[in-house]
């Protein structure tokens, strides 16, 4: 117990060794103050780290929380991006398809007016040839209508039966009447 020692040699008035006493206390008390203001600041600077680690903790969790945001918004981007070029693969497709059916169609549609037009042209030629034919056998049909004609009036001369040859006549007559409608029709 020092400063009761430096307060009994004060007392007995022994200075020197009162002094001694009294700043070896001094030395001992600051030495024993340094080492607690040592674990005070020890433990301040370990409770400063252990905030500051627990900072860095905390600051990388939201860099972290921030970056798989960020990697969640562009796998997100990324599906976006891919669903669009697949829709636009697909409506290409479909209109490229689209296209080649129409001209599929336009194609067929041609060949079946071509086929159309060419047996029409077939019936036209058919029916020129029966017409043809048919003028042909009303000019021979004529040409004998005139010369039994002539024959009847021939026969008419030389003969009395003009009653029955006036008969013929109008039925030949009659018949060339037909025959000249029908050319007439033609």
């Amino acid at each position: 117990n020092l400063p009761n020692l430096a307060e009994a040699s004060y007392a007995k008035k022994l200075y020197t060794e009162s002094h001694e006493a009294l700043k070896t206390y001094i030395h001992l008390y600051d030495s024993i103050k340094g080492v607690e203001r040592v674990k005070e600041i020890s433990a301040l600077e370990e409770a400063y780290e252990a905030e500051k680690r627990e900072n860095v903790i905390q600051l990388q969790q939201q860099e972290n929380a921030l970056l798989q945001e960020k990697n969640r918004a562009s796998n997100n981007r990324n599906w976006a991006f891919g669903i669009l070029a697949l829709l636009i693969a697909l409506v290409a497709y479909l209109l490229i398809h689209r296209f080649r059916l129409k001209n599929q169609q336009q194609r067929i549609q041609m060949k079946i007016r071509e086929l159309e037009n060419a047996n029409l042209n077939k019936e036209i030629n058919y029916k020129n040839r029966e017409l043809t034919s048919k003028v042909l056998q009303i000019a021979q049909k004529n040409e004998l209508l005139e010369e039994l004609k002539s024959n009847l009036d021939t026969l008419k001369r030389t003969t009395g039966h003009s009653r029955e040859v006036n008969q013929l006549y109008n039925k030949l007559q009659i018949e060339k009447q037909i025959d000249e409608n029908w050319d007439s029709f033609l």
